[in-house]
């Protein structure tokens, strides 16, 4: 009689020779609360993107349209230095753009699809603004102490009661001089949007933020590196992966983990044979692609850049 091997650890259920492991109901449970433990599993599930969606993205490419990106993103913002936040700062992002082979109708899923980043898409070590509803009852003591404990943070929190009463311009131009990037409560952004009105929202364009536990920044540090896919009746589908502030290198493993969850959660079981073609663009730029699913269609860009790469060689030699 053959003995299989057995599966080792905590979690098995039998040991090495395929005995059953007398001590696992004393041995301690994986908690998969713990940060740590969601941490790790974060790194293992972005690395497994990146290993995969670097089978397809052409890097190339890639490295190519993000250094002209970004130094066309640089060019345009110092010549909007003197404009106002509304017009210069909600220009300088840069986004995924994945085209369908087929047109498929979304519109019977209301949620966006969800992607975390390996790298945030706002930076909170710069000043945070945090937007809540205020306190009733007995649990004011519990807000005082939240609020002290995101302070601490460099997180700036401001009730809903607070904006209400302040309603004046100067007040809003105010907090848009001190803070960068802003977060709200996901209940009350409805009602925020609303007190702000149309065109103070956008400029403030603030994050919903699920807030559980007593550690508000580690929630907003954690909604910082989410994205979402709107999805829509179209054949391109498009989710913001990058700001201006990023690096390079930063905003390819973006790019890469953005479109491998695109072609992932879309698509369960095609996955990328069910795309087309993939490009990144700005707001006001040329689309640059990065893949397509014939391979004939990016040789053309491939031997400018490998000719335009000999020529730089030549004259430097």
């Amino acid at each position: 009689m053959e003995v299989g091997n057995g599966v080792t650890g905590a979690e098995g259920m039998l040991t090495n020779g395929g005995i059953a492991n007398p001590y696992k109901e004393f041995l301690p449970r994986v908690n998969r609360q713990d940060d740590v433990f969601v941490e790790r599993r974060r790194k293992l599930h972005i690395k497994e993107d990146i290993t995969e969606g670097r089978k397809h993205v052409n890097e190339k490419l890639l490295t190519r349209s993000i250094s002209s990106l970004v130094v066309h993103l640089r060019r345009r913002k110092a010549k909007m230095t003197l404009r106002r936040r509304s017009i210069a700062g909600s220009k300088e992002s840069i986004y995924v753009l994945m085209v369908l082979k087929k047109l498929r109708d979304f519109c019977t899923k209301e949620r966006p699809l969800i992607t975390e980043l390996p790298h945030p898409l706002h930076s909170i070590d710069a000043k945070t603004t945090l937007f809540v509803r205020e306190p009733k009852g007995n649990v004011r003591r519990g807000f005082i102490l939240r609020r002290k404990r995101a302070e601490q943070s460099n997180i700036t929190i401001v009730t809903m009661k607070t904006v209400r009463q302040r309603h004046t311009k100067a007040y809003f131009e105010r907090l848009l001089k001190e803070s960068k990037v802003f977060f709200c409560d996901s209940r009350i952004w409805r009602a925020l949007a609303r007190v702000f009105g149309s065109q103070y929202y956008k400029r403030f364009a603030p994050i919903p933020v699920k807030l559980q536990g007593k550690d508000w920044a580690k929630q907003c540090w954690r909604a910082s590196r989410l994205s979402f896919l709107t999805l829509s009746r179209s054949h391109t589908l498009a989710m913001k992966v990058a700001n201006l502030p990023l690096s390079n290198s930063a905003i390819e493993e973006n790019v890469i983990v953005a479109a491998n969850s695109m072609a992932t959660q879309l698509f369960p079981g095609r996955k990328w044979r069910a795309i087309k073609a993939v490009y990144i663009q700005s707001d006001e730029s040329t689309a640059f692609p990065i893949y397509h699913c014939d391979k004939d269609v990016l040789k053309p860009l491939l031997d400018k850049i490998y000719k335009n790469k000999t020529v730089e060689n030549a004259t430097f030699s």
